[in-house]
């Protein structure tokens, strides 16, 4: 699918989408594409969720027939170590199977039937699992069988729609997918923050394998203002931004989103689509609190304080490429306060806060 930066928006149902369909997979999918023809009225490209690897209901016991198919769910059933996978409240499927893949046929078929745009597809770790045999013998190890479950599953998406993953092995999904999430799931505290910038820290170059990296939906709730700018930042500076506020009702979270989401300069980042790089590693193995990238003869550094008091940072911007020896004039995108930055100096951030400074070089 091609996509095209800062032209379209989509709106995702995540799971239990199935609750808007009758009689089960197999079943009446009408109000499921009433939904997406309802975005696509509006301009809006729908999206969905799916597990296509994972069995959640297996302690209801194996006989259950797969939907799609004549087989059991038993059948499908990963062999690992005489028993089976289980992790996070679901059994993996051998994505060699044909019943699995009947099953994706299936389920895929009708979500592009009812004109569905984008998928998240999640838990895709269970279809890496290493195991004792899989149901082609010609497949001797997970990423093997994680390949055929991809490619079969990409072939029933016959390139129509955008394809997001969650949970996935981290280098194996880059030639499937458009969308990597960088972490599990991420929601308003500063220590939520941090959690997702750890990953930006040791994975930022995975930008460069994906089309997008994704932090997750920001939430801003009634955090602190200082935490809802840093959780705003972190999503950002990953590279792709998703809402996850509830704005059906009004609160703190409506007023800071109007001043925080629709900021120009953040607006221009994000449009660039790639994710800053960690100026330092951390000592604490956590997360790092500066990155920076250049875009547009001007330098950014996104300056994070994941802490309960102030703190001073001293800014080494020979890790960016500049010289040591200069002082630059920098101005928070957030406050428009003056910085001088560079050759030793130090930038003074409010606990739990953030500042995004910029100059040009």
């Amino acid at each position: 699918m091609a996509l095209e930066s800062g032209k379209d928006v989509y709106v995702d149902l995540d799971s239990y989408w199935d609750k808007m369909i009758k009689g089960g997979l197999e079943g009446d999918y009408s109000e499921l594409k009433s939904f997406a023809t309802y975005c696509l009225s509006k301009g809006v490209q729908p999206g969905v969720y799916w597990a296509p690897f994972t069995d959640w209901g297996f302690k209801a016991g194996k006989e259950r027939r797969v939907e799609g198919s004549s087989f059991t769910y038993g059948d499908l059933w990963t062999k690992v170590n005489g028993g089976y996978h289980d992790f996070d409240g679901a059994r993996a499927l051998d994505p060699t199977h044909p019943g699995t893949q009947e099953r994706i046929k299936l389920v895929i078929g009708k979500l592009k039937e009812c004109g569905f745009k984008m998928i998240k597809i999640d838990f895709l770790g269970h279809g890496a699992v290493e195991a004792d045999s899989f149901y082609n013998r010609k497949v001797k190890t997970g990423m093997q069988a994680y390949k055929i479950g991809m490619e079969y599953l990409l072939k029933q998406l016959g390139n129509r729609m955008l394809v997001y993953a969650a949970i996935s092995p981290c280098m194996a999904a880059g030639r499937y997918v458009h969308i990597r999430r960088i972490a599990c799931d991420a929601f308003k505290s500063i220590s939520e923050t941090e959690y997702t910038l750890n990953s930006v820290t040791y994975g930022w170059w995975q930008t460069y394998l994906y089309n997008y990296l994704d932090a997750d939906h920001v939430v801003l709730a009634n955090e602190s203002y200082g935490e809802n700018k840093a959780r705003t930042l972190s999503a950002v500076i990953t590279g792709t931004f998703i809402t996850g506020d509830d704005f059906s009702v009004a609160g703190a979270w409506t007023t800071r989103a109007k001043e925080l989401f629709q900021k120009k300069e953040l607006l221009n980042l994000v449009a660039d689509g790639k994710t800053f790089r960690p100026l330092n590693g951390s000592a604490r193995k956590s997360a790092t609190g500066v990155f920076w990238k250049k875009m547009d003869g001007i330098c950014y550094l996104a300056v994070f304080n994941y802490g309960d008091s102030e703190k001073d940072f001293v800014l080494d911007l020979a890790k960016a490429g500049l010289s040591a020896q200069s002082v630059f004039v920098a101005t928070d995108v957030f406050s428009g306060r003056l910085y001088n930055i560079g050759q030793g100096k130090q930038v003074q951030v409010a606990a739990k806060d953030v500042i995004l400074l910029k100059f040009k070089i």
